[in-house]
């Protein structure tokens, strides 16, 4: 019997590109926390206990706005106004994926910004790799 993939999904809230964005949500309960390096913009998401090897992450950075809005806010209604297909310059990287020398947690660092830095911006990540073994109770 094989053992499926492990999944984790992160959806990181921020209304500005000044404000730290928050939790919103999050599919995999070993999610350990997405937290604030010192540089603006770059985040770093824990995952404990969840994969047995270095995961696959991607990560993208929402645009989703209304007219007049920062075209940051996840909650507002979805729009293209101002944005047209995107900004090369205006994204999200995953920057590492890396390991914890101590015990089985992995992590990764996302910067998000435009051309001129890191900026504090909503986005959704998304890792996927090969899960730990469950041992039976």
């Amino acid at each position: 019997m094989t053992t499926p993939p492990a999944f984790a999904y992160v959806l990181v809230d921020s209304p500005n590109d000044t404000t730290l964005g928050t939790l919103v949500t999050k599919a995999s309960l070993n999610v350990e926390s997405v937290s604030a390096t010192a540089d603006q913009g770059i985040y770093r998401v824990v995952f404990s206990d969840v994969f047995a090897d270095y995961p696959v992450v991607t990560v993208t950075q929402y645009y989703n706005g209304t007219v007049g809005g920062t075209g940051h806010e996840l909650n507002s209604v979805v729009s293209d106004v101002g944005f047209g297909d995107g900004y090369l310059s205006d994204n999200a990287v995953v920057v590492f994926v890396a390991k914890y020398t101590q015990g089985s947690s992995y992590y990764c660092d996302v910067k998000l910004g435009n051309g001129n830095g890191g900026l504090w911006r909503s986005f959704g990540l998304t890792a996927i790799g090969p899960a730990m073994s469950q041992e039976p109770a």
